[in-house]
């Protein structure tokens, strides 16, 4: 049996995940006007480019219009990432940049896919434009030197291998070994409508910058018009021991993992002859057999009530970060309703492909709570949903979904639904669900920053609340 936070992670890899390289080119001069000819065969060119089928090989450029008001267009999809992935990326970048830019030159740069258009035909033309993401200056500084000797050591094998072999399609992903405990991972990537060699010399320019901007980085990314690189010290990419599994967990499957955790919880809190509070319900507390139903494991922390009791309180607070609820984080009290509040992040992230710790990295909110809470308030909750969902998901029951997840993350534990009214929703079509209140660790709150030197699924033991700053 493998942990559901396998299996998360391998969504990570594959969705927008957090703290992902972003980067725009946006020159001033040569504006376009408001509603002109020019502006509307850019929003035809940028329709164009984020639905085209070539993108299933990875790469497509187009034109639209004719004289002055035409306008070439080039969009790339990184080479581990799905067409239905890209897609998705594809719409979030020409919606933004149509947002940011008003220029007639313009590249936006997402982790997973770019877009670059122009009034000038610039297809097989190389030139280079290094483009720093503000991601660079998030990762933590490395005093060691040989650091860096190894990255680039790496790098330069990656750039050999995508500019030079044919089946690579310019893409080139791998790893390197710099101690016991640190492995480097590299991605290199050209767009296809340059040479070979031109691909190399991009490459050597970029290393070249790489160099000026994160030699004593744990990370790295430069961006430019024909090609992209960029380093890290844990797994960003995806390989194709991942694609397969990530082909497993389509909606239906999901759904199943979900309905499973929650009928495990109902168990524990309400059909067990004893009421059993877990305290510790976290995706790698979930084990998936073979058939990928869920069952919950790990009960070193769980806490036994007595038949009338709802409620405890504790000094010695024990769980992971991002799974505690508030009241049990802050004060020391839980109950059932504690359960039901990690049911909820895990629900979300489950739907999200994203995890709940870490997700401050971005500039969207502060944690994967408050993005789903900004998104719903806004009418835009399926923009919270993992793009590999597109092909499988039925939208009326990911967005139910969504809904019971907010109602379960709610700040003020009375608010919360217990499992019994959880599992009655998630199977019910026509029972009404209540409008959810704000969650807790969003709105007017600011996310600790932790060390990222940690594991990334913390557990936090023997400690006192003076010491839990979560809020």
């Amino acid at each position: 049996m493998l942990p559901l936070y396998f299996f998360l992670t391998l969504l990570m890899i594959s969705s927008l995940a957090a703290a992902e390289p972003h980067s725009t080119y946006c020159p001033p001069t040569f504006k376009y006007t408001v509603n002109s000819p020019f502006e509307n065969n850019l929003k035809t060119l940028l329709d164009s480019l984020s639905t085209s089928t070539s993108l299933r090989k990875g790469f497509d450029n187009t034109s639209v219009g004719d004289g002055s008001d035409q306008v070439y267009g080039q969009a790339l999809r990184r080479g581990d990432v799905t067409p239905e992935v890209c897609r998705k990326c594809l719409q979030n970048v020409s919606k933004e940049i149509m947002e940011e830019c008003q220029s007639k030159d313009a590249i936006m740069w997402h982790e997973l896919c770019q877009i670059q258009y122009s009034y000038q035909m610039f297809f097989s033309l190389e030139v280079y434009t290094g483009k720093y993401p503000d991601s660079n200056e998030e990762e933590k500084d490395v005093p060691d030197q040989a650091h860096f000797q190894s990255v680039m050591s790496l790098m330069n094998t990656l750039s050999g291998k995508a500019a030079h072999d044919a089946s690579s399609l310019m893409f080139a992903t791998g790893k390197k070994a710099f101690s016991n405990a640190e492995t480097i991972f590299g991605l290199v990537q050209c767009t296809r409508d340059i040479s070979p060699n031109g691909c190399r010399s991009c490459f050597t320019q970029s290393l070249g910058d790489l160099r000026a901007c994160c030699r004593d980085r744990q990370g790295g990314t430069v961006f430019s018009r024909n090609c992209n690189v960029r380093f890290q010290t844990c797994p960003f990419y995806g390989q194709a021991e991942d694609l397969e599994k990530r082909s497993l967990l389509n909606w239906e499957t999901r759904l199943n993992i979900i309905n499973g955790i929650a009928r495990g919880l109902l168990y524990l809190h309400e059909e067990s002859r004893l009421k059993i509070i877990h305290r510790d319900l976290k995706p790698s507390n979930v084990l998936l057999d073979q058939e990928m139903f869920a069952k919950i494991s790990d009960f070193g922390m769980a806490r036994i009530f007595g038949e009338d009791q709802n409620a405890a309180n504790t000094r010695r607070i024990v769980g992971t970060y991002g799974y505690m609820a508030p009241e049990y984080a802050m004060e020391g009290l839980f109950s059932v309703k504690s359960d039901v509040f990690s049911f909820g992040v895990i629900l979300l992230e489950i739907i999200s492909g994203k995890r709940n710790s870490g997700f401050y990295r971005t500039k969207r909110a502060p944690t994967l709570l408050a993005y789903a809470w900004q998104l719903w308030n806004e009418g835009r909750e399926f923009e919270c949903v993992d793009p590999l969902l597109t092909e499988s998901c039925a939208p009326a029951e990911v967005l139910k979904c969504i809904h019971i997840g907010l109602l379960c993350v709610q700040e003020d534990p009375a608010e919360r639904p217990t499992m019994s009214n959880v599992v009655a929703l998630l199977g019910s079509e026509s029972l009404a669900l209540p409008q959810p209140s704000r969650p807790a660790f969003s709105v007017g709150r600011t996310a600790p920053r932790i060390d990222l030197s940690l594991p990334s699924d913390p557990s936090i033991n023997q400690v006192t609340v003076s010491s839990m700053l979560l809020r």
